[in-house]
């Protein structure tokens, strides 16, 4: 048996040139999330609760459980904070304002949501298929 590694790029001159950072055991990356240009949290497409956080841009990664399965997963932080959302398939979301526990927020969507944000660190919002919205706070 096999592991397939994900190595992630950087940039830090707006797109000019990228470089490889460390890599990371995650295989495929569903989302990424980062509040500042060290911090980053990237969710895993294919284990559904697991991903993997830098907090040092990319040097070395630490695993992260979500604690609930996300696939098709994307999401956003406020930058400057560690608050941050992912949102995925059948209505799925969770939040962090520590970056390392995240809680799940239930929803009675059942519908693909496509992409998170939060406007504060009370304020989210999540969007998916057939023009679903969510709030939360």
């Amino acid at each position: 048996m096999f592991q397939i590694l994900l190595v992630l790029r950087k940039t830090t001159d707006g797109g000019a040139n990228w470089s490889a950072t460390a890599t990371t055991s995650i295989s495929t990356s569903g989302g990424i999330a980062c509040s500042s240009l060290n911090n980053c949290y990237f969710a895993s497409d294919s284990s559904g609760s697991f991903g993997a956080i830098t907090s040092n841009g990319g040097t070395s990664y630490n695993n992260l459980r979500f604690g609930e399965t996300l696939a098709k997963k994307n999401g956003n932080c406020i930058s400057g904070t560690t608050t941050c959302i992912f949102a995925g398939s059948t209505g799925s979301i969770v939040y962090s304002t520590l970056g390392t526990v995240w809680a799940p927020h239930f929803t009675n969507i059942t519908s693909q949501l496509n992409n998170a944000v939060c406007t504060s660190a009370t304020q989210c919002f999540a969007v998916g298929n057939g023009g679903v919205i969510v709030r939360g706070n």
